[in-house]
């Protein structure tokens, strides 16, 4: 890519964001990364977006520093997520603060469309996730990935 070697951001079970350069080289020169993938897709059907998908495309840390712009706790991104360890997402839960109207955790239920029947003596089990949940552990009602 322009920008030469591109690091993507992770995140690992125990809230710890943090640069990876990956482990294998490429199956193929021909291969494109997820992140020109998207942009490409983003460029193709929005011709007229002010978002500068290119600039993303040939530079990662133009990804994390608009990202730093817009999410609380993001602040200097990169050069956190470049730390030997990278940094730890703040998690009310860890520190047992629920940000929810009774103040402790909640359970809720999704309904299931109509046309799902497991079947006579059986269950379906079902989760849904989203940014702040790890397995069946929902850390907050707030997903800050959404809506940007």
């Amino acid at each position: 890519q322009r920008g030469g070697e591109q690091g993507v951001t992770v995140e690992d079970a125990m809230s710890m964001v943090h640069i990876s350069y990956g482990m294998k080289e490429p199956a193929s020169s021909h291969l494109r990364s997820e992140c020109a993938v998207l942009a490409g897709m983003a460029m193709a059907t929005l011709p007229n977006s002010e978002t500068p998908w290119q600039d993303y495309i040939d530079n990662y840390d133009r990804i994390r520093d608009t990202m730093q712009r817009v999410l609380e706790g993001f602040e200097d991104f990169n050069t956190r997520a470049r730390h030997p360890h990278g940094f730890r997402i703040a998690q009310p839960a860890r520190e047992r603060v629920f940000l929810t109207p009774s103040g402790r955790a909640e359970f809720s239920t999704a309904p299931l469309p109509d046309d799902t029947d497991p079947g006579e003596g059986r269950l379906l089990l079902t989760t849904i996730r989203s940014h702040d949940q790890f397995n069946t552990t929902i850390y907050s009602n707030d997903d800050r990935y959404r809506g940007l």
